[in-house]
């Protein structure tokens, strides 16, 4: 059995060009990849798991942590991980600035667990909280947040960026 071996070589700025000139597409996302790139997958996996420790274990009724106040502690560390998550991950070299993204994300992870529920029901109170408009929420935000690429544009360069005489 032949195992296929994957060579990778730097392509110079005028490949780049020609390349542009044909009409060819370097390295686009489709519209499912740029689905995946914007859900912070691993960071809302993190939150689900957390919340179903809390949520069966057992909390001491009288004690500071109840399980609400444990939902919002691993609610903001997960905000905060959240970026510099997506931020550490990408690696995508014709996107200089990957501002849009760790916003996006950050909103993408807010969403889910929004979906979720428990800390936003527990501040929100049933008055306010809906678990079906979150989930309309959570897939109406899913499926668009690939559009604001087209309606926020962002600052793409060259793959390869040309050296400076």
């Amino acid at each position: 059995m032949k195992e296929s071996i994957k060579q990778f070589r730097v392509i110079g700025a005028t490949e780049v060009e020609e390349a542009k000139k044909q009409n060819v597409n370097l390295e686009q996302d489709k519209y499912l990849d740029k689905v995946k790139k914007y859900i912070p997958t691993e960071v809302v996996l993190a939150y689900v798991f957390l919340q179903q420790t809390i949520e069966n274990s057992a909390v001491e009724t009288g004690s500071f942590w109840t399980k609400d106040a444990l939902f919002g502690v691993i609610f903001f560390m997960c905000l905060i991980v959240t970026p510099i998550y997506k931020y550490m991950q990408s690696n995508d070299v014709d996107y200089s600035k990957p501002i849009r993204q760790l916003v996006i994300s950050t909103l993408a992870y807010i969403v889910w667990v929004f979906y979720f529920g428990d800390w936003f029901e527990a501040v929100m109170g049933d008055t306010y909280y809906s678990k079906t408009l979150a989930a309309i929420v959570m897939v109406s935000f899913t499926l668009l947040a690939p559009i604001i690429e087209f309606v926020i544009p962002g600052k793409k360069q060259d793959p390869i960026p040309t050296p400076n005489n």
